[in-house]
């Protein structure tokens, strides 16, 4: 029956017979749409602007005659039309930026759920994509088997717009480089910086594969700094890592948003709150990872070969445990979770289509630290704010009404934040649980949490919408960044708790979780460096840097950040120089 229907709809596409030279217009359009659109949107020079449109329209112009059939050609670069669909949904996403190789990425790490429901938004655009392209391909394969070819008098004329579109390109390019200015092949002109960037994504995907296995001899060679360890410091302490997901500082009544969103750590003076904290990446499956390890921006490439903060803790006698919300991403995190001694994951992969709410966590991490009389490191990846909001919540965290938006239009935003809003509330309930939890047992312990990175929702007239952009926003960038300290680590440590709350106004990063958690547990390690210790007197501020897509470091005023995420850092009072 499918067979049937698909040749019926070859057979209307046949009926309508168009011409070679129709043809020919209509795929050098669909293929040249995404050069225009990016040049409208990539912060280029004028002559690379120019020369970014005019540089593959000479050769598709080409590439098209060379058969006298338009169809040889378009079908034969079918992979090329599905990075050009895939380049045109993003742009409808992110209003810039050629895709990068972390969005390539994200196709094989992502959540299929999570992906499922940011389509149930966007599939318009998805569908529309997919029917274009899809349609464009099947009058390929007409123009492939159509008796007609292009006429000598139109091939003629197009080899010669073809020329003289390879021309001024080439002037273009030459009076760019007489003004001094910068221009790279792979870098600014589309198609090419997207094979490039796929080829990145690849050749890293393969690294990370190999990750285990290269990673395998290696050792922290932590101990315990027992000269540090008060004697009368009672055996058991438990240090909790909640890494959370998509929760921008923005919108914490604790960094001064006016909703209440913190209704119990509001209540709470003990906590040590980091204002001025910005994530190093803006996307889970680079910045989890980090997070996690000692490499960061400057030395992102340790990472292929060293383990996590989890062996660093085991190798000093430490039990360790990972609670997990989210799917597996068969990469890094994967990796560095298989580390520990008890996993637990909340979120099956059995084909249950909802994830659990992160506050279930709370209770394994009380039975665990009843179930055993070792020190412990208890690192939780929770789910957090991720899309789709309205389902990171249980009704008792509800309070901002109503929270379900029918469609992903500006029209709706006030639904989304109500939405968003509401699961920051259920985080802060899920923390409160797990503070009351280590308070009740008397223990030694704390605990730290962070954001992987932040959220945009459409905040102003870019209307950008969720996260990994190449060029972040404010609102990606600032994240919540908090600790608490047990009254007896506050006894047994009070020079280290007050040092953690004399360095919360200086400037923090993800890059300081691994540094502080083994100073807080005393452990020495010759990767620990007390320059980015929260709970060290030898803290300072330093420049932060953000991971670009290719894996290099880059100054957070290199971005290419517009002049309001600025101008809002600054009012914020983010350091950024």
């Amino acid at each position: 029956m499918r067979k049937i229907k698909f040749m019926n709809f070859l057979l209307k596409l046949k009926q309508l017979k168009p011409s070679q030279s129709s043809l020919y217009l209509l795929f050098l359009i669909l293929m040249i749409l995404p050069c225009v659109a990016l040049a409208m949107t990539e912060p280029l020079g004028l002559w690379v602007k120019m020369a970014s449109v005019l540089l593959p329209l000479s050769i598709y112009m080409l590439l098209l005659n060379v058969f006298g059939k338009p169809g040889y050609i378009f079908v034969f670069l079918l992979f090329l039309q599905l990075i050009n669909g895939y380049q045109l949904v993003l742009l409808y996403l992110f209003n810039e930026s050629v895709v990068s190789p972390d969005m390539f990425l994200t196709i094989v790490t992502s959540d299929s759920g999570e992906s499922g429901e940011l389509m149930g938004l966007i599939w318009p655009v998805v569908l529309l994509a997919c029917v274009v392209y899809f349609t464009a391909i099947m009058l390929g394969v007409i123009s492939i088997f159509s008796k007609e070819k292009l006429s000598k008098s139109f091939s003629l004329k197009t080899y010669k717009l073809s020329g003289f579109s390879a021309l001024l390109a080439v002037v273009f390019l030459f009076t760019n480089s007489s003004k001094g200015l910068s221009f790279s092949l792979h870098h600014d002109i589309y198609p090419v910086n997207a094979v490039y960037n796929l080829y990145f994504a690849g050749n890293k995907y393969v690294k990370t594969l190999n990750h285990q296995r290269n990673s395998r001899p290696f050792r922290y060679k932590s101990v315990r700094n027992e000269l540090e360890i008060v004697p009368q410091t009672p055996q058991r302490e438990v240090y909790v890592l909640v890494i959370g997901e998509t929760s921008r500082a923005a919108n914490w009544q604790l960094y001064g948003y006016d909703r209440e969103t913190n209704p119990y750590l509001s209540q709470r003076d003990d906590i040590c709150i980091y204002k001025d904290a910005l994530t190093e990446a803006n996307i889970t499956h680079k910045i989890v990872p980090m997070i996690l390890s000692f490499s960061g921006p400057e030395n992102f490439e340790d990472i292929y070969g060293s383990k996590s903060i989890i062996t660093a803790f085991k190798e000093a006698g430490f039990r360790t445990a990972f609670v997990s919300n989210q799917i597996p991403d068969k990469a890094f995190i994967d990796n560095f979770r298989n580390e520990s001694d008890t996993i637990v994951q909340l979120y099956s992969s059995d084909g249950s289509k909802d994830h659990p709410q992160d506050i279930q966590a709370v209770e394994h991490i009380a039975q665990m630290i009843d179930n055993n009389n070792e020190p412990m490191l208890i690192v939780f990846h929770s789910y957090g704010s991720h899309f789709e909001y309205s389902q990171r919540f249980e009704d008792v965290d509800v309070k901002f009404r109503p929270y379900t938006a029918p469609s992903l239009k500006i029209k709706n935003r006030p639904i989304l934040e109500n939405a968003y809003d509401n699961s920051i509330r259920h985080t802060d309930r899920m923390l409160s649980g797990i503070i009351n939890c280590l308070e009740s047992r008397n223990i030694v312990s704390s605990m730290l949490y962070l954001s992987d990175h932040g959220e945009d929702l459409m905040d102003d007239e870019r209307n950008m919408f969720l996260h990994c952009a190449p060029v972040p926003t404010y609102y990606q960038l600032h994240i919540p960044f908090i600790m608490w300290f047990s009254p007896q680590y506050k006894a047994f440590n009070p020079q280290t708790v007050e040092t953690a709350y004399m360095n919360n106004d200086k400037t923090v990063s993800s890059k300081v979780v691994f540094h502080t958690l083994l100073d807080m547990a005393k452990i020495s390690t010759p990767y620990l460096e007390n320059n980015y210790s929260l709970v060290n007197n030898n803290y300072e501020s330093f420049e932060r840097y953000f991971i670009d897509e290719h894996d290099e470091p880059v100054s957070y005023l290199d971005l290419g950040m517009k002049e309001r995420d600025l101008r809002k850092m600054k009012e914020q009072g983010i350091q950024i120089w």
